[in-house]
């Protein structure tokens, strides 16, 4: 559990720097624009850039909160055992999912690696590294997610 919660506290600075860069990109471009008459090149492209980030940072959040949309009146009206099985197969689903989301997700990284973006002149698969990064910190936290399951469902039932 302490490795969670180090991890989740290094997404969480992560998804801090990143939203605290976007607000102070948009608002210098806001001042820039209204009061000296001139736009940065990268600014919007920054923004949305940076954007990616933070929806795959915000959803692996979300995975280690364990706060993803579920069906949670099926799984109340589950008895501990099989409801225990029925969350670490969901788990081993989305790991299945996000295995493959993240092996394309390098391989479009590999492919547009050499390009070049318009405004901020970063290599494309900067950008695109969101995804396999996201799905890769995403499939840690569904392991420790099943890991978790499996020990409250165990120690549930050693107690009389």
């Amino acid at each position: 559990m302490q490795f969670r919660a180090g991890f989740t506290a290094l997404v969480d600075i992560l998804g801090t720097v990143i939203f605290s860069v976007i607000t102070v990109v948009c608002f210098a471009q806001i001042i820039n624009r209204y009061f000296f008459g001139h736009s940065f090149v990268f600014a919007e492209e920054m923004a949305v850039q940076l954007m990616i980030w933070i929806a795959f940072l915000g959803a692996a959040k979300c995975v280690s909160e364990d706060s993803h949309a579920r069906l949670t009146v099926v799984l109340a009206s589950l008895p501990r055992r099989p409801r225990a099985a029925l969350l670490v197969l969901s788990d081993m689903l989305c790991i299945a999912f996000l295995g493959i989301a993240a092996w394309f997700g390098f391989r479009l990284v590999q492919t547009t690696w050499r390009s070049t973006t318009i405004g901020t002149g970063i290599p494309e698969g900067l950008v695109y590294l969101a995804m396999p990064v996201g799905s890769v910190i995403m499939i840690v936290f569904y392991i420790a997610n099943s890991i978790a399951t499996i020990r409250d469902a165990a120690g549930a039932e050693k107690q009389p």
